[in-house]
């Protein structure tokens, strides 16, 4: 039996209510296409709103700041086309700009609409809020701050539930008690030199110039990269070895320190290549442990593998191997014609495999 189907004209209500729909649609394409630039005091788009309040601030200090200057430093694309249309949108509906256009519009020098003296606070996301009360309660960060604004900060954010620290503590290796008197001043000593930029004098004499205070997250360590006064080149000391240390005199020139540790970062840096199989969702696991490395990866169709390479500095192997380990049977460290860093990196892997098989040859 056939269905019969019947056609009429709309009625006025309906095709009214059929526009409406049709508008709202449009409307809310409309929208996804815009700048996501809505609400810029919302946690997403706090990048946005640290960029605009720090421009804002020193054109209200008396900075000269440009179109260009102010399209570098906006985060979405720091110069670059993509997301142009972002910035811009950004950029215009925020300052405004001399009449008298230069040759170059780029050039047109930014001013303020409001009071030029006006200055703009950095407000912290809801995450920034709870990372900072998380540090204010930890009693290893209390060498970061004076006890006086500690306490104002612990008062201001008394309604901000701190992160949950369990984890960390139970992954943690012992590493350095900076509540142990002797540790925690040097810790804070060392602190101080680096905020002041001023030298660091060991107890027997040798004096130091403090580029970097580094943490090592999986062993709880600390360590001070820093040039000796009669050393070409960089050397890290740990924290055990800093002890009894004092404040020195100013460093000099910190531009040419900044210089050197760079050289020092370059000198240690170094390049494995891992291959990957695209087994128990390995893949996935790696790019999210490796996120915050330099990599790159390709696809092997004869193998079914990725073969992904790896930039870090050789003295974070015990954490690039922590990883590696985590992946287990999915990932291989390929060794390399004279790649030093990549058969170091083989033989730790090895070792720590033979030392944990006696463990699972008593389970079967």
């Amino acid at each position: 039996m056939k269905t019969v189907h019947e056609y009429r004209a709309r009625t006025p209500e309906e095709h009214a209510r059929l526009q409406k729909k049709l508008q709202a649609k449009k409307a809310q394409k409309k929208r996804r296409r815009l700048p996501p630039f809505d609400d810029l005091m919302q946690p997403v788009h706090a990048r946005a709103f640290l960029a605009l309040a720090i421009i804002c601030n020193d054109i209200a200090h008396g900075a000269r700041v440009t179109r260009a200057d102010i399209l570098r430093r906006l985060p979405y694309h720091a110069g670059t086309t993509t997301n142009l249309g972002q910035s811009l949108h950004l950029m215009n509906a925020a300052f405004c700009f001399d009449d008298e256009q230069p040759p170059d519009a780029m050039a047109e020098e930014a001013y303020l609409p409001a009071d030029p003296g006006t200055t703009y606070p950095f407000l912290l996301s809801r995450v920034e809020q709870r990372y900072l009360r998380t540090m204010l309660d930890a009693p290893e960060a209390a060498f970061l701050l004076a006890d006086d604004l500690r306490g104002k900060l612990r008062a201001a954010l008394q309604d901000v539930p701190p992160f949950d620290l369990s984890f960390i503590e139970r992954s943690q290796l012992a590493g350095d008690d900076v509540t142990d008197v002797e540790t925690g001043r040097a810790l804070r000593t060392v602190f101080r030199c680096l905020c002041e930029r001023r030298a660091l004098v060991l107890p027997y004499g040798r004096c130091l110039l403090p580029l970097r205070l580094r943490y090592n997250f999986r062993t709880n360590r600390y360590s001070l990269v820093a040039l000796s006064e009669d050393a070409d080149a960089p050397v890290r000391y740990h924290l055990d070895a800093l002890h009894g240390a004092r404040l020195g005199k100013s460093s000099p020139d910190p531009a040419k320190l900044e210089a050197q540790y760079q050289s020092y970062l370059d000198a240690h840096r170094v390049t494995v290549r891992l291959r990957l199989s695209d087994r128990r969702n390995a893949r996935e696991r790696c790019y999210a442990l490796f996120a915050s490395f330099d990599k790159t990866s390709c696809y092997l169709e004869k193998e079914a593998a990725y073969l992904i390479e790896l930039s870090y500095y050789d003295f974070d192997r015990a954490d690039v191997l922590a990883r590696i380990l985590s992946l287990g049977a999915d990932v291989t460290v390929l060794a390399g014609e004279g790649n030093a860093e990549a058969a170091a990196l083989r033989a730790a892997v090895l070792q720590c495999l033979k030392g944990a098989l006696p463990y699972y040859k008593e389970e079967t």
